[in-house]
């Protein structure tokens, strides 16, 4: 909603006021209000028009001639809801308080730069191509927008022009195949006009040894748009930055090298990305989208940007709620799954099969959603966004002994394994060190399917071995040259198993589901050890295998 008196004019005005502050404000429609701003009917430059025709003179009063049952709103709809009633006959839409007094309006003509019935007519400039851009390039592209995808990246930039992405993610492809070239562009550049909005998707990675965010990309995604930066342009932040970021850090830069004021020349909210990998290009148009604006204008300008390609969306109020409910969702999840991998080491002692008990204990109890537990907790989110969270709590002084415990159960995972492993292996007479492992399941997690590896609970697993050459694996979307990087060796699934003293499975990916264990363990060199971290398989089918030892997590 705009809150300003600038189309409001007296009924007692003449005819020549009216013109006047048409012509001043560029707009065609004036609110009609009495001396206390109860409102009185509109005014259109064709409803001026239609008087002159029928002998009215420039003195005359607007009352005679305004429209005096116009489309009217009370401050409980939200933009979407207004623009729903935005039609080229009521292309302003006052809205008015139960007295009847004019609190505002919304617009479908001009609003400082930006056309809330037009909004699609806006270039789009993506700034970071990782996960979270690429899938929101897409989306905009597909939705009607001119989208330019900015990475620093050439090759990157080169290969996405050429529809070959550096990630797989389900229906990425056939969105580069339908829009590269067309209305979607990977630069390596910014220029001024290129945009009227810019989404920073950069990443905001920890530092190591200090586990802290470092802003420093960000930083430099804010430089790079502030020299392009034009009057009434929109910046949204997607990455995800400690609460404070935006007013703190974001808005000085921009400010200090534009020289122009963020709210009044340029506008910038805070929208965090919610999608899951695997099923980002699917969640993108499902999703509802947070939105915490620095004022009223920024808010209204990106709920209308994000309500052309999303069903709804979140009014959070600031910024700093915005920032902070990324991180309080995923640190959530991190405790959710604390709470059941906890209890791993608890129920092997206890000779408990603590997966097939918490599916009994959810079944059918509606209070119930106790998950299944896993081999650790690690991907891009949830291994970082909780330690972005307790740098903040640190900031603030504030001891919360519970968010740190959670990520060291959650980290904890593959050492736990490893241990089980060299235990298992050493029932059947073999040293780890000198046993070959075949590991499937690289991604950071197996469903939805992805070919991310960035904080993989697998990699920080191969990661605790000083010596990896009998290390072989498979994933189903991790590539051979990206194994083979982690300083192991890619195998297809029959070599991997093929004289192999164990075989684990490290993520869930559903076409394991699908393997003849029993004939592929044939190949392997027994006794041997297979450990099923997800319970892929029935234990009791892989134990009654010949000269297989079993093992699970949470299986006593």
């Amino acid at each position: 909603m705009i809150k300003s008196n600038d189309i409001l004019i007296d009924h007692q005005k003449s005819l020549k006021d009216a013109i006047e502050k048409l012509e001043k404000y560029q707009s065609k429609m004036l609110i009609c209000v009495d001396n206390k701003k109860r409102l009185l009917g509109v005014l259109n430059d064709g409803d001026i028009r239609r008087a002159f025709l029928n002998g009215a003179k420039l003195n005359n009063k607007i009352y005679k001639y305004m429209q005096l049952a116009p489309i009217t709103i009370n401050d409980s709809f939200s933009l979407h809801e207004a623009q729903k009633l935005i039609s080229k006959r009521a292309m302003i839409i006052p809205v008015v308080k139960s007295d009847g007094i004019v609190k505002g309006y919304y617009s479908g003509y001009e609003d400082e730069g930006f056309q809330l019935n037009s909004i699609r007519e806006k270039n789009v400039t993506i700034v970071g191509l990782g996960y979270v851009g690429l899938t929101i390039a897409c989306i905009l592209s597909e939705a009607g927008y001119k989208v330019y995808g900015y990475d620093k990246n050439k090759d990157l930039v080169n290969n996405l022009n050429k529809k070959r992405p550096h990630l797989y993610e389900k229906g990425l492809q056939k969105y580069l195949d339908d829009n590269v070239n067309k209305n979607l562009f990977f630069v390596n550049y910014l220029k001024k006009s290129l945009s009227s909005i810019y989404l920073i998707s950069v990443g905001t990675h920890l530092i190591k040894n200090i586990l802290k965010p470092n802003l420093e990309p960000l930083k430099q995604a804010c430089r790079s748009i502030a020299h392009v930066l034009k009057s009434n342009d929109l910046v949204i932040l997607r990455s995800t930055l400690p609460v404070g970021s935006s007013r703190k850090i974001v808005i000085p830069i921009i400010e200090k090298i534009t020289k122009m004021k963020c709210g009044k020349d340029f506008y910038l909210s805070f929208a965090p990305e919610r999608t899951a990998e695997g099923v980002a290009l699917q969640e993108l148009k499902k999703n509802p989208q947070i939105v915490g604006a620095f004022n009223q204008i920024s808010y209204e300008k990106t709920s209308s940007f994000f309500n052309t390609f999303t069903p709804s969306v979140i009014n959070m109020d600031s910024l700093e709620g915005a920032e902070f409910s990324k991180l309080l969702d995923n640190s959530f999840r991190d405790h959710m799954f604390s709470f059941s991998n906890q209890f791993i080491e608890f129920a092997e002692k206890s000779y408990l099969n603590l997966n097939d008990i918490i599916k009994k204990v959810n079944y059918g109890y509606g209070r119930n959603n106790i998950p299944q537990i896993s081999p650790g907790v690690g991907g891009p989110c949830l291994s970082k966004d909780p330690l972005i969270l307790q740098s903040c709590l640190e900031e603030k002084k504030i001891n919360y002994a519970l968010q740190r415990k959670v990520r060291l159960i959650n980290s904890l995972g593959p050492l736990f394994l490893k241990k089980r492993i060299k235990k298992l292996l050493a029932n059947c007479g073999k040293n780890i060190n000198s046993a070959k492992i075949f590991l499937i399941g690289i991604a950071f997690k197996g469903e939805p399917e992805t070919s991310d590896i960035r904080e993989s609970t697998s990699v920080w697993f191969i990661n605790k071995f000083k010596n990896k050459k009998n290390i072989f694996a498979y994933d189903k979307r991790v590539s051979k040259k990206e194994i083979n990087s982690l300083g192991i060796k890619y195998s297809s699934i029959a070599s991997g198993f093929k004289k192999a003293d164990v075989v684990i499975f490290l993520n869930n990916h559903k076409m394991y589901r699908d393997l003849n264990i029993s004939r592929l363990s044939e190949g392997m060199r027994k006794p041997a050890v297979i450990f099923d971290c997800w319970n892929i398989f029935d234990p009791i089918e892989v134990k009654q295998i010949r000269g297989i030892l079993y093992g699970g997590l949470g299986v006593g």
